[in-house]
């Protein structure tokens, strides 16, 4: 139960980090995804 709610947590934060990158680069941000996987 705790696992999951961390790994919500670090979807959630990975997902405003990526946000917040795309929005300032204003281009797609998936090399970042691939490279944080």
């Amino acid at each position: 139960m705790k696992r999951n709610d961390y790994f919500m947590l670090a979807t959630v934060f990975v997902g405003f980090l990526v946000f917040g990158f795309s929005e300032n680069v204003k281009g797609p941000a998936i090399p970042l995804i691939c490279l944080i996987a």
